[in-house]
């Protein structure tokens, strides 16, 4: 028999071992086919986990021996790949089975808290259920005609007043864009003015620079010292 298979034996032996153990009589009878399943899985799963550990060991162990062995031969790195490549595929076979165990304990404990929520949502519906019945019910509120008038009223005032100042802030926009187009000639009158006075400035600097380097050639130059 391979290690392998006493593992497997080995587990179903304990997890039949956990399930024939006498389990404590529930409070109540709604906790029964909850609670005695899941003891029972998770303790299957422990021994799972204990499997694996137990013959990852084992691989380990005999691939360090092998290893070890191959140092005592011609072809040292061809022996150690070889050794390797043996015990990958077990080591990651492993791996796979201790990822399963872990996804479905995700997945339990994920269950078990939405189990969780969702009663705790149910219990708080039923509290504002209870407290809506228990509740006094209030005869509709009648309404005076008179006030019923008066709201339609100020309803219609106040949809009023916002037609009215839509109309004043389109006048008032209006009015800034003729203001805007009446003053656009002046506007343009002034640019052009400040245009043609800048063009002089720069023509009566020129003018004055081209004066002062006449003077300056003009005056005669110094006597030559005796």
């Amino acid at each position: 028999m391979s290690t392998r298979a006493a593992f497997l034996l080995m587990s179903l032996v304990c997890a039949a071992a956990v399930e024939a153990q006498p389990q404590p009589q529930p409070s109540s009878a709604v906790d029964t086919p909850v609670a005695a399943p899941a003891a029972n899985v998770a303790a299957a799963r422990a021994v799972e986990r204990r499997r694996i550990v137990q013959e990852r060991q084992a691989v380990q162990a005999q691939q360090a021996a092998e290893e070890a062995a191959c140092y005592g031969k011609f072809a040292v790195n061809d022996c150690l790949a070889d050794a390797r490549a043996r015990h990958r595929s077990v080591l990651a076979d492993l791996r796979r089975q201790e990822l399963s165990l872990n996804d479905e304990e995700r997945r339990e404990k994920g269950a078990a808290q939405r189990g969780l929520v969702d009663q705790r949502m149910r219990e708080q519906q039923e509290r504002q259920e209870r407290a809506a019945a228990e509740r006094p019910k209030q005869p509709p509120a009648r309404v005076d005609p008179a006030e019923r008038t008066t709201v339609r009223e100020q309803d219609a005032a106040a949809r009023a007043g916002q037609q009215q100042h839509r109309i004043e802030a389109q006048q008032k926009e209006q009015a800034a864009r003729a203001e805007k187009a009446a003053n656009a000639p002046v506007q343009r009158q002034r640019y052009e003015e400040k245009l043609r006075a800048a063009q002089e400035r720069r023509a009566q600097n020129a003018r004055n620079r081209e004066k002062r380097q006449k003077s300056d050639q003009a005056v005669p130059p110094l006597p030559a010292p005796p």
